[in-house]
């Protein structure tokens, strides 16, 4: 069958999307992956995967005809959208090729496109629990596709055998977190840190025995694997990579992001027991020491949230999805 993906926009679409193209392709299905944003591509093409670009500074209406167009002359069966702004054009002109359409939603809370998506989908797939008292069977909880490609080999860099933490600050890079974060991790000489600091961080680390830096970094889970404990952002898949991998995490949400998403990421994560949370304002050298000394201290509490992590896997979510997808589109 062919099937296009929408996968544009952030890291959090797009990391799944690459994901369930790889399985799907894998099975003998072809796939489209359509982008709205140039800059993506350049991910994608990392991933030795082909795209096709749609304007985004083109009138909705144009992005419209475009993309039904698209559908058209390759023929495909089937929609599959991973969220994105852009992505309920893509919806609306999948619903005028009367083909099946599938929300892959990664939050806690619906964004915006795929709030209103799900009314047209035949299936939404929920990475993360979510409750519906009605239609309950279009509502299925497969967990989020995740890349999988893990070369845990960063901690051999490391002279001495100690704490290993990974400060994950964005591909943009927070400069709230960094600035919050410097003073304490040329301090704290008895933790090994893994920086990525993203792009509009200076790499201000000189070269030390425990810190090791990168301004991007991927795929993630290598460094995820590499590490005691992980303190980052709580977007849906650095998230769910947490989850995937049972890394101990401190999470310190983006007030900044649309519906608030990332505090009820994380909080969903810190009520099941599977994280601590940071809250922006509260970061100083105290809290930050106080929530490692936590895990650090108290190894069963951290074994604890390691088994709260593993109780929230979800085996094969590309799997799952697909087989979900095979057996409710038919080819045209």
């Amino acid at each position: 069958m062919k099937f296009a993906l929408i996968g544009s926009g952030s890291g959090g679409h797009i990391y799944p999307c690459i994901a369930f193209y790889r399985y799907a392709t894998k099975c003998n299905h072809q796939c489209y992956p359509f982008i709205f944003k140039k800059i993506d591509e350049e991910i994608y093409s990392s991933h030795q995967i082909q795209t096709i670009h749609i304007d985004a500074k083109a009138s909705l209406f144009k992005q419209y005809q475009t993309l039904k167009k698209h559908f058209q002359n390759l023929s495909i069966d089937g929609l599959i959208t991973f969220g994105g702004k852009a992505s309920f054009i893509a919806i609306l002109a999948a619903r005028s090729g009367h083909f099946p359409i599938y929300v892959c939603e990664q939050n806690v809370v619906f964004g915006k496109a795929n709030f209103l998506g799900q009314f047209f989908a035949k299936k939404v797939f929920l990475s993360l629990p979510m409750h519906f008292k009605k239609e309950k069977e279009k509502y299925l909880y497969t967990g989020n596709p995740v890349v999988q490609a893990i070369h845990p080999t960063l901690q051999k860099r490391f002279i001495k055998k100690q704490p290993t933490l990974l400060l994950v600050c964005g591909s943009l890079g927070s400069s709230t977190i960094f600035n919050h974060f410097q003073a304490f991790i040329r301090k704290h000489t008895e933790y090994n840190f893994i920086l990525v600091l993203g792009k509009k961080n200076p790499m201000s680390f000189e070269k030390n025995d425990h810190v090791v830096c990168f301004d991007y970094y991927e795929p993630l889970t290598d460094l995820l694997a590499s590490c005691d404990i992980v303190i980052s952002r709580a977007g849906a898949s650095t998230m769910s990579e947490i989850i995937a991998l049972n890394v101990p995490s401190i999470l310190i949400p983006s007030p900044y992001v649309a519906n608030n998403h990332q505090f009820k990421n994380a909080k969903f994560l810190c009520d099941q027991g599977g994280c601590l949370l940071l809250q922006e304002s509260e970061i100083n050298e105290e809290s930050i020491q106080q929530k490692i000394q936590t895990y650090v201290n108290d190894l069963y509490f951290t074994y604890q949230v390691k088994q709260r992590l593993k109780a929230l896997q979800v085996q094969n979510p590309c799997q799952k999805m697909l087989q979900v997808i095979e057996e409710n589109t038919h080819g045209h």
